[in-house]
């Protein structure tokens, strides 16, 4: 068994250095071509300056312009996705951010004071030892049966009434209502 998993390691081990130059090969090889289109444009863009465009210069523009949005939206996302990771693998418990979050958070939900029946508290104690007292006395109150007479008197169609909801509408008909 300890062979397996010795195996097993050593191919993961592997897999993951081949994973990795692959991954920046591949950066390297976007980064590459988005340079590259950007030259491209900034050349063409020049030109257009001095003269104009001809329909195979203005058509390349075009391509040109949408291969680097889709380029620059694949590069965001490969970004977006390495974040994640990180996050996952590192967490944020102990960024500062994380810890500002955090305090913030806690100042935002601290209650300062609470109105119970018709008086204010603002005293920890006290508005604990209220606090309690009004969930106590709620919840030890035999619970109530609730009942409701509903008595729903709805006028009713007549048969032929019921029966010309069903006709198909006529051209007339249509037409009069557009």
């Amino acid at each position: 068994m300890d062979s397996t998993n010795g195996r097993i390691s050593r191919k993961l081990r592997k897999l993951k250095g081949a994973l990795r130059k692959w991954n920046g090969d591949a950066g390297n090889e976007l980064e590459k071509r988005i340079n590259e289109i950007e030259e491209r444009i900034k050349i063409l863009d020049d030109e257009s300056d001095n003269r104009e465009l001809t329909e195979l210069e203005m058509e390349e523009m075009r391509s040109l312009n949408l291969e680097l949005g889709e380029m620059i939206k694949f590069k965001e996302s490969v970004w977006r996705q390495k974040s994640r990771m990180t996050w996952l693998k590192d967490g944020d418990s102990n960024t500062a951010f994380f810890h500002r979050a955090v305090k913030i958070k806690a100042k935002r939900k601290i209650v300062h004071g609470m109105k119970i029946e018709n008086s204010w508290y603002s005293e920890p104690k006290e508005l604990k030892e209220k606090m309690f007292n009004f969930f106590r006395d709620h919840f030890s109150r035999p619970s109530r049966k609730w009942k409701m007479d509903m008595v729903l008197k709805f006028n009713r169609l007549k048969e032929a009434e019921a029966l010309k909801l069903e006709v198909p509408f006529s051209m007339e008909e249509i037409n009069e209502a557009t």
